[in-house]
């Protein structure tokens, strides 16, 4: 699909609104309203009356339903309209792309005047787009700073405790034998440590691949040795990206499909598991260099 057309949006919020009339705004974003070649379409439905998550999952699957099989191509996620002030006052990444990227379909309730004025925001705050379509807070070398709910370092300690479970569920997947899924576990490990350290410098990534991501800003970092402990922490993730599919999915190799049990055995298994160990501790080393001791001028 590389555009949709004004007909099927307009059939799809009759179709909502016969369901829930109390929708307060319709969405677009990502690639669809980027204008950009897309296989699905992302929509952001705004419901007010909701209480608590059960119910919203309950809210998305009676939508689901309403748009039948022949809107299997549309991604809804729902949104009560206090959550959609929320994600847009706190600068959660999820909110900063509704913002930057949104088109509004349907608006009962204010929403479109709400994503202008986080714009407005956004861009005072100093907050831009990476090229890789993340986001970048404005954070002073070895700082901490508010970046949403979050400061800098919190989310850096949440990527890298998430990142332990992936290390413990690729451990414990290891001794059982399916070997393909320990790898998955450890590239998440890797993965994690990544976005927690891009996290400590107010960088926000969505995409698996980072190592690039990593190594290009390794120059702001006026550290020799921490910049050759990143170095290690790039090559890691490079090793095991492309683990991040290979290992779930099967892949087309010189006209040969392969399934993840051909590629990842004990071998590939123990040794992405040696990988997310390391990362790991240099994700934990690198938060406390970053917060426990005092730059040197």
């Amino acid at each position: 699909m590389t555009g949709i057309q004004a007909e099927d949006l307009r059939q799809i919020q009759e179709r909502l609104l016969e369901v829930r009339p109390d929708i307060r705004g319709m969405i677009l974003f990502g690639s669809a309203a980027r204008g950009e070649p897309h296989e699905d379409v992302d929509l952001l439905v705004v419901v007010g009356g909701i209480a608590g998550d059960q119910e919203r999952t309950e809210v998305l699957k009676a939508l689901r339903k309403a748009l039948g099989p022949d809107g299997a191509w549309v991604d809804l996620i729902v949104v009560t309209d206090r959550g959609l002030r929320w994600g847009l006052e706190a600068h959660y990444p999820f909110y900063l792309d509704i913002a930057a990227d949104g088109v509004v379909l349907y608006d009962a309730d204010g929403i479109t005047a709400l994503l202008e004025q986080a714009r407005a925001e956004i861009a005072a705050r100093g907050i831009r787009r990476t090229e890789t379509g993340g986001w970048q807070f404005p954070v002073p070398y070895r700082g901490r700073v508010p970046l949403s709910p979050f400061d800098n370092l919190t989310w850096a300690r949440r990527w890298l405790e998430d990142g332990e479970r992936d290390f413990r569920a690729a451990e414990g997947l290891f001794h059982l034998g399916p070997y393909e899924r320990s790898v998955t576990h450890s590239q998440q490990a890797v993965e994690k440590s990544v976005k927690a350290v891009l996290a400590c410098m107010g960088r926000m990534e969505r995409t698996h691949y980072l190592s690039a991501r990593l190594e290009a800003i390794l120059e702001t970092i006026p550290d020799p040795e921490w910049q050759e402990q990143l170095k290690g922490l790039v090559r890691a993730a490079a090793d095991l990206e492309p683990a991040a599919v290979g290992s779930q999915y099967p892949v087309e190799v010189d006209e040969e499909v392969l399934w993840p049990t051909d590629r990842y055995g004990q071998a590939e298994a123990e040794w992405a598991l040696d990988l997310a160990r390391e990362s790991l501790e240099t994700g934990w080393a690198f938060i406390r260099w970053w917060t426990e001791e005092e730059p040197s001028v």
